[in-house]
């Protein structure tokens, strides 16, 4: 059998730091980007797995920079 662990957003999010934060300074990082992870999970967002399956695709054929009228629409996916 075997143990399942659930990790927090805590111990997932890891964050790097360069300087001398104080641990107040560093306390207020950690709680504004953990806000935006939670208000970013609750928003969902819009599904956009359709355009990036074609742009992986277009990408995988070579066909992601080809010149020609309208290739900026192509790009975007706007077909």
């Amino acid at each position: 059998m075997t143990a399942v662990t659930e990790t927090t957003a805590a111990e997932a999010c890891e964050l790097m730091i360069r300087g001398n934060l104080t641990p107040e300074e560093t306390a207020a990082l950690t709680a504004i980007v953990q806000a935006a992870v939670v208000e970013a999970q609750q928003a969902g967002g819009e599904d956009t797995s359709a355009v990036d399956r074609t742009l992986d695709r277009r990408r995988r054929l070579g066909l992601w920079d080809r010149p020609g009228s309208g290739s900026w629409k192509n790009s975007a996916g706007w077909n």
